[in-house]
Parts: C-alpha cells; sequence; structure tokens
C-alpha cells in the first residue's frame, strides 16, 4: 500500500537516491524536485504527506518562510550547520549526517499530524 507522496527537495546524487529509497521501503511515494519553487507549485504539492527539504536548495530565509507558511503539511529540514535557518512552524530540523532511522521517525510523525 502507497501513502501519499513525500516531496524530495534535494539536488540531484546520491543523497536524493539514498532518500528516495529509504522513504519508498516505508511505502511512500517520492516526489523528486530540485527546487522549492517547482517542488511547492507542483501537483504532488496538494496530497503530500510532508517535504524534506536539503539545505542546498533553500536561497535564502524569506524564499523558505514564503513556502512553509504555504504549504499545509510538515516539513522536514536537513542542514549541516542547525541555527541558520529561521525557525519555522511545522518545520523540523535533523542534522546531517543523519542516521536512516531518524528520518523515517520524523516522516512518519509528519505524515501521521493533521492537516
Amino acid at each position: 500500500m502507497a501513502y501519499a507522496p513525500v516531496l524530495v527537495i534535494v539536488p540531484q546524487g546520491d543523497l536524493q537516491r539514498s532518500l528516495s529509497f529509504l522513504i519508498e521501503a516505508e511505502g511512500f511515494a517520492v516526489a523528486h524536485y530540485g527546487t522549492l519553487a517547482e517542488a511547492f507549485g507542483s501537483s504532488a504539492a496538494a496530497n503530500a504527506a510532508c517535504a524534506i527539504v536539503d539545505d542546498k536548495v533553500i536561497g535564502s530565509g524569506q524564499e523558505i518562510r514564503s513556502h512553509a507558511a504555504a504549504f499545509p503539511r510538515p516539513m522536514i529540514l536537513l542542514v549541516e550547520r542547525p541555527g541558520l535557518l529561521p525557525v519555522l512552524p511545522r518545520c523540523v530540523t535533523l542534522t546531517k549526517p543523519f542516521l536512516g532511522p531518524a528520518l523515517v521517525e520524523a516522516v512518519w510523525t509528519a505524515a501521521s499530524a493533521p492537516a
């Protein structure tokens, strides 16, 4: 059984493949994007369980603030240096490197959050 899609907003490469494998193994569909605008402007965003956002795609604090305010589901931010991004509602921060179980737990918690 596939659950609602998880938006994975990370540059293409090993991290994107690893995240996809981990999330799909939990039964979620994955929708990949390389930019915030592309992801949150997509049709998948309307039905997403949550979004995973890598700090490498975040251009400015204002850009992520506006997307977080408009996106009704939780976001999981993957960051190398915590504290550089603004505190955002419905956002959980995981510091890189992180272990797979921590991300899986964050996805399940986000997907279970009321809409």
